[in-house]
């Protein structure tokens, strides 16, 4: 049976800066507020006059945070795209003159000799994961089914990144219904 090495987390974030940026916006945003520019009776009405309104305003903070980061981590990621695949392309050409079976390994050590923040990108630890295991197969076997699946695996760790969304996507609705209550 064939087994498949699986990359490093590609999507993850660090909970804790989140979490610490998340709660002092949300304090920046009561002291305007207490004693701000945002000063006025409605606000206080609605943002302090309840626990329930301040843990979902501490929430929206949090989760605004969360797709702050992730959209910058995406901003970033695709940057590193563009100069990879550049990279991979012009290795595919150079590569040409290589015997077929001697180009996984080629390419395994021209890949590695790439800048790291290339080959640390979610892209470039997908493509060298595929490379080290046609190298280990010794020829082009199966190569679309072990794209595929990186694929998906990455998808479903991005899926898996977005929990701390969904957990507080549920949360707001369960707060403001034990707020009326």
């Amino acid at each position: 049976m064939n087994k498949r090495r699986t990359s490093p987390a590609s999507f993850k974030q660090s909970l804790l800066p989140i979490l610490v940026i998340g709660v002092l916006l949300s304090l920046l945003f009561f002291a305007a507020i207490v004693a701000g520019p945002l000063n006025s009776v409605l606000l206080r009405r609605y943002c302090l006059n309840h626990p329930v309104a301040i843990a979902c305003i501490i929430l929206f903070f949090v989760g605004l945070v969360t797709l702050a980061f992730k959209w910058l981590s995406s901003f970033r990621q695709q940057q590193l795209f563009e100069r990879s695949s550049s990279a991979l392309r012009n290795l595919i050409h150079e590569g040409s003159d290589v015997a077929a079976q001697d180009r996984p390994s080629w390419l395994d050590a021209n890949w590695r000799a790439l800048p790291a923040s290339i080959a640390q990108s979610w892209f470039g630890r997908r493509i060298q994961t595929v490379v080290e295991l046609q190298k280990s197969r010794g020829k082009r076997h199966q190569l679309e089914a072990d794209l595929k699946h990186y694929a998906e695996q990455e998808d479903d760790r991005q899926h898996e990144s977005y929990s701390l969304l969904r957990i507080i996507n549920w949360a707001m609705p369960m707060l403001g219904f034990l707020g009326t209550v």
